[in-house]
């Protein structure tokens, strides 16, 4: 479905087909029902794209679209890191508080994937154990914060969802 000039697509079950004939030309009449009223956009919209972050703490601000919750892809990727032994980096909503926190002995080139809509997180693309609640952002203006205890950082966040539509 084209929505605001945007595919949307939908989980839904064909119910009827019902052709009308008119002369040499055929009507087709497709109904369908949506086992899930919330459509997902088919291609993915970026929420945030920082680099260079070297703060102890740092908070974004940004607009989720839609007119529903995103469920976002978040990769955080450590260029370089200091003081990363035992240490802990957490990614919440700056509102809520909803967030997770990962602590584990950190090195330079250490990627971390948080997939909020599938319920994961992956460190250099091996399964890890984490703290915490998988962010869920309304529609509407928003903001994301890192904290972590490193003695120095560098790092890049990275994050995406795809725009939800009741």
């Amino acid at each position: 479905v084209l929505q605001a000039g945007t595919i949307t697509q939908y989980t839904a079950t064909l119910n009827e087909f019902n052709t009308t004939w008119n002369g040499s030309n055929a009507y087709c009449q497709l109904v369908f029902t949506a086992s899930d009223p919330i459509g997902e956009a088919t291609d993915v919209t970026v929420m945030l794209n920082e680099t260079g972050i070297t703060t102890g703490i740092s908070t974004y601000t940004f607009n989720v679209l839609g007119s529903f919750t995103a469920e976002p892809l978040i990769t955080i990727t450590v260029n370089a890191v200091t003081g990363g032994t035992g240490a802990t980096l957490n990614i919440y909503n700056a509102t809520t508080g909803q967030g997770i926190s990962l602590t584990r002995n950190w090195t330079a080139g250490d990627i971390i994937e948080i997939d909020c809509k599938n319920y994961g997180v992956e460190v250099n693309t091996v399964e890890s154990d984490y703290d915490g609640i998988f962010l869920v952002l309304p529609a509407g203006t928003q903001a994301l914060t890192q904290s972590n205890t490193f003695t120095t950082v560098d790092m890049d966040i990275y994050a995406t969802y795809k725009k939800r539509t009741v």
